[in-house]
């Protein structure tokens, strides 16, 4: 269980890093496409969730593990949108959606100010290897 408990946080630190250093290694290419920045926004998600993650699975106290785990919401409710924009820009209709990727920015935002409510998030539990 130890074993199977350690590989998941090795997964959950790749995951924190890998993303956001190729984010960055593609927009140091050119600093000056959008495509780069949205990607970089997307991955950036991606490690915020991954990075935050470790925290609440390290955490000691239930109290705590819920902390983290509705600060790691952050990064989750903003993956659909960022990587809505990439692919929108990436096709090169981003004009097109321009309302829709509002839309889906506005309704993550209203996720992160939810992220600290119950409605989100209510409690941390013991569930298989993890303690919360």
């Amino acid at each position: 269980m130890i074993n199977a408990f350690h590989n998941y946080l090795f997964i959950h630190a790749l995951i924190a890093v890998i993303p956001i250093s190729l984010g960055i290694f593609v927009v140091a290419k050119n600093t000056r496409r959008s495509l780069y920045w949205a990607f970089l926004k997307y991955n950036f998600a991606l490690s915020w969730w991954g990075f935050f993650t470790l925290f609440m699975e390290l955490a000691r106290d239930p109290r705590t593990a819920l902390f983290w785990d509705r600060f790691s919401l952050f990064g989750i409710v903003y993956i659909p949108p960022t990587f809505l924009q990439f692919t929108w820009l990436y096709s090169g209709k981003t004009r097109l959606y321009r309302p829709i990727l509002k839309l889906t920015y506005t309704i993550s935002s209203i996720f992160i100010l939810l992220s600290f409510t119950p409605y989100m998030a209510k409690s941390v539990s013991t569930k298989s290897i993890f303690p919360f």
